[in-house]
């Protein structure tokens, strides 16, 4: 397994009081009140369509299904690099949405996904990767291919990671799909891990990485982590020799459940917000032993509307509208002005129409920007895309990426 290791020692600040008292109540008050803001553990998985296993869809279905149209990303210049990790997450259910992709601008693209049948191991639902162009047109540009591996579901996840079996079954299987395809590693997503099987996921995560590198010895395995571990279920010691890199899910911190609309990635809280942001949950992880050079910061090329009481915010959801892709959110610029929240490095729309009120909270090139500064002067590995081709038919997150990324000297 490759690995590059650079600690940064960073405190995590912890606000006292003088009253143990006082502290135990702010505590419950923080478990019945702030922790609903924020959806604890499904990021990837409310993205998923839910659909049968439909064998005789194709690419070219989905394509057409979701309006992907063939657009040019800005080039760089040869010779230019990126000087960090730039991973994208390419989601099966858009189609043909990689013939618009600049694979120069992205080290690693990860194919989603390999979703596991929690019987058996094998793979179920739609899925291309012996298939589609995507593979081989990635590797010619010089892309890393990965193959994410996805369960989602407290019931899935305790039958699964309670079946050695399967589990056994899983990792041969996807070994042989990435000898297939000559790819280049995993990515282990897996949401809703009950707390009681923490020791059994580091376990699998321990054999997948192993057998890998006893097979293919320069393949990468890298981890998936929650924006918050609400349950404890992520054995950062015990992962860290095994995995190469940790996939920071730094988003949904608003969600459609949550008490009111907000900042689904806010960079900071400013004593605004509840008190959950990228940078504290950054923080949280190195303080629970990650080096900050292991973390890739995901970001969200997706927005959230809520119906709300006013315009003003915090303002109180009173129903989840939709979760759109930037792509469908850039014509709706056209016809309300996006707005910027300061405190949270965040962009939002607010609506109106047949006197109902809506908000809209978002990550633009504003806040990308911003997140991809903060994830440079923090030293992180890089930064993920969730989900590639949510952009699709609009090149503005793609000069963001050239922009803060790549290296401007010039080849000797």
């Amino acid at each position: 397994m490759k690995s590059n290791l650079l600690e940064i020692d960073h405190s995590f600040r912890i606000i006292r009081t003088h009253s143990t008292s006082l502290l135990i109540v702010l505590a419950f008050v923080s478990l019945f009140f702030v922790t609903p803001s924020l959806a604890e553990d499904s990021h990837h998985a409310r993205h998923r369509p839910k659909e049968t296993a439909a064998r005789e869809k194709t690419e070219t279905y989905y394509t057409n299904r979701n309006g992907i149209v063939t657009s040019t990303a800005p080039r760089p210049q040869p010779g230019m690099k990126l000087t960090k990790t730039v991973y994208g997450f390419h989601p099966y259910w858009y189609g043909t949405a990689y013939n618009s992709y600049d694979f120069s601008l992205l080290s690693t693209v990860s194919y989603f996904s390999y979703h596991v049948d929690p019987g058996t191991g094998d793979q179920k639902g739609v899925f291309f990767w012996e298939d589609t162009p995507l593979i081989d047109m990635a590797k010619a540009a010089g892309s890393r291919i990965d193959l994410t591996i996805t369960s989602f579901g407290n019931a899935d996840n305790r039958l699964f990671l309670g079946n050695r079996t399967a589990q056994k079954h899983c990792i041969e299987t996807v070994t042989k799909l990435l000898k297939k395809k000559n790819a280049d590693g995993i990515c282990i997503d897996f949401e809703s891990i009950p707390s009681t099987m923490r020791n059994e996921f580091t376990n699998f995560v321990t054999a997948f990485s192993r057998h890998l590198g006893k097979e293919i010895p320069d393949a990468t395995v890298s981890l998936a982590l929650y924006a918050i571990d609400w349950q404890h279920v992520f054995d950062i010691p015990g992962l860290l020799p095994v995995v190469d890199q940790f996939i920071l899910m730094a988003y949904d911190y608003h969600y459609s459940s949550s008490t009111d609309a907000g900042p689904i990635a806010p960079l900071q809280n400013g004593k605004i917000w509840p008190p959950f942001s990228v940078e504290q949950s950054v923080e949280t992880y190195i303080e629970k032993g990650l080096p900050a050079s292991k973390i890739i910061l995901s970001v969200p090329y997706y927005g959230q509307k809520w119906q709300t009481k006013g315009k003003i915010f915090p303002s109180k959801n009173l129903g989840h509208l939709e979760t759109i892709p930037y792509r469908k959110i850039v014509p709706l610029l056209q016809q309300d002005p996006k707005e910027w929240d300061a405190s949270s490095f965040s962009e939002f729309l607010i609506g109106s129409q047949d006197d109902q009120i809506s908000q809209l909270w978002y990550d633009g090139a504003r806040s990308l920007k911003a997140k991809y500064q903060y994830a440079k002067a923090k030293g992180l590995a890089g930064v993920a895309i969730f989900a590639l081709g949510y952009d699709n038919g609009h090149d503005e997150l793609w000069q963001i990426i050239q922009d803060e990324f790549l290296d401007r000297a010039p080849p000797q």
